[in-house]
């Protein structure tokens, strides 16, 4: 997994560069340099597409609603993912038991919410904090849902960031989170 933010080293070059000759699962936000690596299988983060609908839902004069129903989805599938993590079946694998339970549970949620986004976003204004998480979530929707064709595949890069935040926050107190950095975390 890699995230890396945004900045002067998230050019093109740089992904080029750092990842050449890698073959192996790449978790990335949606930036487009990610995408220009051809060794990879690319993956988008859910937790990415989520929080966007949270905006969208903390923006809302009402509660419940449009982006609500979309937060319903995310809950659903983090709850696989969550059984994922339970006891396993005997004779069963962590890797093919979360692949099944996907197969099973996930590939229908996801149908059901790309549907769902599909039919919604001609009646979302584009720029909206709804319709761009409805847009968000679509250009990315490819690589967002591909974590269920592999059990080895997180559903996001929450640990990575978490830990890329904590190692932040020691190393440059007086930055905050975000402000003045350029670095990657890898795992």
């Amino acid at each position: 997994m890699l995230d890396a933010y945004k900045g002067p080293h998230t050019a093109q070059q740089y992904p080029q560069a750092f990842l050449a000759g890698y073959k192996g699962l790449l978790m990335t936000d949606g930036y487009a340099a990610w995408r220009t690596l051809e060794g990879p299988t690319h993956f988008s983060c859910l937790a990415h597409s989520r929080r966007t609908f949270v905006d969208a839902f903390k923006g809302m004069k009402k509660p419940g609603g449009r982006a609500a129903h979309a937060l319903e989805y995310f809950k659903a599938l983090y709850q696989v993912e969550t059984l994922a993590k339970g006891d396993l079946p005997e004779g069963e694998t962590r890797v093919d038991y979360t692949f099944r339970l996907r197969q099973q549970h996930s590939v229908p949620l996801l149908e059901s919410f790309r549907k769902w986004l599909d039919e919604l976003a001609p009646q979302i204004l584009p720029e909206s904090l709804l319709g761009k998480a409805i847009s968000y979530t679509r250009n990315q929707w490819t690589f967002l849902s591909r974590y269920v064709n592999d059990g080895r595949a997180p559903i996001d890069n929450n640990v990575i960031e978490r830990l890329w935040i904590r190692i932040h926050r020691r190393s440059y107190p007086r930055d905050g989170i975000m402000q003045g950095t350029h670095e990657s975390a890898v795992a």
